[in-house]
């Protein structure tokens, strides 16, 4: 149940995004299209997936995940 309402509540907290095996801020990757060259759609990350990712950066502007929105 509730990742059911992760799911849907997923768009409404999204912090940036992943898309062609990377990982993007929001303002990054919200210029990406919705579909990688491998045919996989962009995938939202949201706020409570940055405690399970605390290694990231942006793929384009280094930003660490912990400075990701919110």
């Amino acid at each position: 149940m509730f990742n059911d309402m992760k799911d849907r509540y997923r768009d409404k907290f999204t912090v940036g995004y992943t898309y062609h095996a990377d990982c993007y801020c929001l303002d990054c990757g919200g210029q990406l299209p919705e579909i990688d060259p491998e045919g996989n759609a962009k995938h939202a990350v949201a706020t409570w997936d940055k405690a399970e990712c605390p290694d990231w950066v942006c793929g384009n502007c280094d930003l660490p995940i912990e400075e990701w929105g919110y």
